[in-house]
């Protein structure tokens, strides 16, 4: 089943390097900071590429999500768009 989940995670991957070249890709999911092992599995699944951005996990997977939504909702009402927030917790 983790061979599976791997597995549609590099396609998916694949197909956002693919489609916006990104420098760096963050994960960050709780199963796979669980299971680091899930991480390698992908990288090296995308080992036919040949240009694979670091793939790596968010340092702080239990709050990145909501310290991302803050900080897009703080930036739409306050009319902020410009400006970088840094959030300490």
């Amino acid at each position: 089943m983790i061979e599976e989940f791997c597995y549609h995670l590099a396609v998916i991957v694949n197909n956002l390097i693919a489609l916006y070249d990104p420098q760096m890709i963050f994960f960050n999911s709780p199963l796979i900071d669980a299971l680091p092992e899930i991480l390698k599995n992908i990288q090296m699944k995308l080992g036919f590429m040949p240009l694979v951005p670091p793939l790596v996990m968010s340092k702080d997977v239990t709050y990145a999500t909501l310290l991302g939504g803050a900080s897009q909702a703080i930036h739409r009402v306050l009319h902020m768009e410009g400006t970088r927030l840094i959030f300490h917790h």
